[in-house]
């Protein structure tokens, strides 16, 4: 069988393809136009391309396939777009492309089938859809635990390794503490706001003068809690879920403790992924065994970090024994000079916390920027901080 290379720049299908031809398939998930075409160009052998039109690139989508077939003549290309007229079907065909999926939903038994049995064969829009790689990340814990500072946390770590917006929400019924530790405020209300507007005239645009953004990361922004969240019903709850998910590539939600309040279980039906906050300590364990009797299970990916870890802290292993359906994937130390700067006394802290395994969990992974562009943003970002010293 010829090798397989994949060029989608989705690691959820790459995965499944890794998955069904295994050592067949090339190691990397070609993200864009070029990183492909520069890659046959310096091959020779038979190779399977699946790719789509609508990858990044600074070349146009036919320009795409002319190159790709100057490139390596032997590359047999199973083709991704998103419409096909019949004069692009035409312009295809005259370039020897017959394997082409149309449209934004792809069945992947057909896709597979189609990688292992190349025939010339057109498959129309399938029932299957593509999912996003959008993430909406939802943090739960008993009063406490700490929730707000690990929603902080992580919001903030996923803007230094990943890429696109995010958005960090406050979904907190009365104890809402984000802007506390994201030195934020405001005075407007977005329930005002969403109350008042009618279906006919609501402006996604709007909600605009109610997120925050952060002063130092400006890729990161703040939707903060008041006090008559909890009077939320679902439509306006549905207006705001539908603004997130077309302006946010990641929202991580600080929801309240309460999951049987319809506010906690509206956004619980909409997260792809929870993470259940917990302390290292018998009383927290056994309180939190009963609080996670309400959490619905079946469809949420469930993971688990554990906060203030410190001296005396139960370890890993002995919290795993209490709950073997969870995954530890993160998990932040205690820090004495939190008290300092929840009061105002510490201008600023530095929280050791590690989130890498809960990425690789919930597949962000394949989003990661790498370490040297990472690193080079931090120490930037202290460089400026010591010039306005």
């Amino acid at each position: 069988m010829m090798k397989i290379l994949v060029a989608l720049d989705n690691q959820e299908i790459k995965q499944k393809i890794d998955e069904c031809f295994k050592e067949e398939v090339y190691h990397i998930d070609f993200e864009s136009m070029e990183e492909v075409i520069e890659f046959l160009s310096t091959r020779s052998e038979e190779y399977i391309l699946v790719t789509k039109d609508s990858l990044k690139g600074n070349i146009d989508k036919r320009l795409y396939i002319k190159q790709l077939k100057l490139a390596n003549k032997n590359v047999k290309i199973i083709y991704i777009v998103q419409e096909l007229t019949q004069e692009y079907k035409e312009f295809l065909f005259a370039n020897e492309v017959f394997n082409i999926f149309e449209g934004k939903n792809i069945h992947m038994d057909q896709l597979l089938e189609s990688i292992q049995n190349p025939q010339f064969v057109i498959y129309k829009n399938s029932q299957m859809e593509e999912k996003s790689n959008k993430k909406i990340i939802g943090v739960i814990g008993l009063s406490g635990v700490g929730k707000s500072v690990i929603s902080s946390a992580l919001a903030k770590d996923m803007c230094a390794k990943l890429r696109g917006k995010i958005l960090l929400a406050d979904m907190s019924l009365k104890t809402h503490s984000l802007d506390i530790y994201n030195n934020i405020s405001t005075n407007l209300s977005l329930y005002e706001y969403l109350s008042q507007c009618e279906e006919s005239n609501f402006n996604k645009k709007e909600i605009e003068k109610y997120i925050l953004e952060d002063q130092e990361e400006k890729k990161l922004n703040y939707l903060l809690a008041d006090d008559h969240l909890g009077n939320l019903n679902e439509k306006m709850l549905d207006k705001l879920y539908q603004y997130m998910i077309d302006e946010y590539q990641h929202i991580v939600l600080d929801l309240d403790t309460n999951l049987n309040h319809l506010v906690t279980k509206f956004w619980l039906e909409k997260v792809t992924d929870v993470v259940i906050v917990m302390n290292p300590n018998y009383v927290n364990i056994r309180n939190s065994i009963a609080y996670l009797r309400d959490l619905k299970k079946d469809s949420i990916k469930l993971s688990m970090i554990i906060n203030k870890i410190q001296r005396g802290s139960l370890d890993f292993s002995q919290i795993r024994s209490f709950f073997k359906e969870y995954y530890i994937t993160g998990y932040m130390m205690y820090s004495k000079n939190i008290e300092g700067y929840i009061n105002g006394s510490i201008s600023n802290i530095v929280l050791n916390c590690n989130f890498d395994r809960l990425y690789k969990k919930i597949m962000l992974v394949d989003e990661k920027i790498s370490l040297k562009e990472s690193y080079l943003k931090k120490y930037m970002q202290i460089k400026k901080r010591l010039e306005n010293v």
